[in-house]
């Protein structure tokens, strides 16, 4: 049997509280009839009806229970994730200077110099005599 692919355009099309469907990790899920039993309420899973929820999910510090839980309400693969990858994207570090924080750490630290700079030459000239 082969696996269901769904399209982000097909996931959109599930984004109300009587069809609702989430990605989270690249899995799509029906969660329909599992809404009214979700022990954070409908309305959060409305809020994400239709589209990869996976950060949401992520954030909610869901149990391991729960992930088991889900796979009785899988469709499929959300279709990105259907191709072959080369590997996993790595989250953002500080090291490989993609993360926004290593920006403002970078041209930080560059100002904060600039100004040291300035300050011992400023003093030296007023020292001067």
């Amino acid at each position: 049997m082969s696996e269901t692919i769904v399209s982000e355009s097909e996931l959109a099309q599930h984004n109300s509280i009587d069809d609702l469907w989430v990605a989270v990790e690249d899995k799509v899920y029906n969660l329909t009839q599992f809404q009214f039993e979700h022990p954070g309420g409908s309305d959060i899973l409305v809020e994400v009806a239709g589209k990869d929820a996976t950060e949401e999910f992520e954030d909610a510090g869901h149990s391991e229970d729960a992930r088991e839980m889900m796979e009785s309400y899988l469709v499929g693969k959300l279709e990105d994730s259907a191709k072959p990858k080369s590997g996993k994207k790595k989250p953002p570090s500080l090291s490989d200077g993609s993360s926004p924080l290593s920006s403002y750490l970078v041209y930080g630290g560059i100002a904060i110099g600039v100004v040291i700079i300035a300050c011992v030459l400023l003093n030296r000239r007023t020292c001067k005599h």
